[in-house]
C-alpha cells in the first residue's frame, strides 16, 4: 500500500481513537464526581448519626443517673 493512500485511513483511525478517549474521559469525570458525591455524603451521614447517638447518650445516662 502506497504511504499516499494510507493518509485517509490513519487520520480517520486517529479520529476514531480521540473520540473513544474523549468518551472515556468524559464517563471517568462522571464517575468520579459521582464517588466524590457519595463519599460526601457518607461522611455527612456518620457525622449526623455520631451527633445524634451523642445526644442519645446523654440522655440516656441523664435518666439512668
Amino acid at each position: 500500500m502506497p504511504s499516499a493512500s494510507a493518509g485517509g485511513a490513519a487520520a480517520s483511525a486517529g479520529s476514531h481513537i480521540d473520540g473513544l478517549a474523549k468518551r472515556i474521559t468524559d464517563s471517568l469525570e462522571t464517575f468520579s464526581t459521582a464517588l466524590q458525591d457519595a463519599t460526601n455524603q457518607c461522611k455527612s451521614t456518620d457525622q449526623h448519626a455520631s451527633v445524634d447517638f451523642s445526644r442519645f447518650s446523654t440522655k440516656i445516662s441523664g435518666r439512668l443517673e
